[in-house]
């Protein structure tokens, strides 16, 4: 993915940006979406608003990206009903770079008429970097 000599180009890669979103995803840069199969994808371009004092990609981001990337699945799952997370763990494996694309794929691994439980790996590159487990309640039922 991204180089010293050219940072990654999503939309060069067949990634788009999600177009709908307001409030704190904007505060992150934008995420960017693709679909694989019958799976969407979710990604997000790093740089140095995303950075910690050790010059790494900030722990909440990654957070962030898995629950927004889980809060999406999930709506798909739930055959676009409101819904909200309930619990979100997330298990750091690396340290992405500022400058990495970094992407979450997002799965149900069991449903109830009320609850989605959820997983999803988040890579840079093919660096696995954290993975996220969650619960989300669909809202209205």
């Amino acid at each position: 993915m991204p180089d010293t000599d050219s940072p990654f180009d999503p939309a060069a890669d067949d990634w788009h940006r999600m177009e709908d979103e307001y409030g704190y995803p904007q505060t992150m840069g934008g995420f960017w979406t693709k679909r694989d199969g019958a799976q969407t994808l979710f990604g997000l371009l790093t740089d140095n608003q995303h950075s910690n004092r050790n010059q790494r990609i900030h722990g909440g981001v990654v957070v962030g990206l898995a629950d927004h990337a889980l809060g999406y699945t999930t709506v798909d799952a739930g055959q676009g009903r409101p819904q909200a997370t309930v619990q979100l763990d997330v298990q750091f494996t690396g340290s992405p770079h500022v400058g990495d694309f970094l992407v979450a794929r997002g799965t149900v691994v069991h449903m109830t008429r009320t609850l989605v439980f959820m997983r999803a790996d988040i890579h840079a590159a093919d660096r696995l970097i954290a993975t996220a487990n969650g619960i989300w309640k669909i809202l209205g039922t």
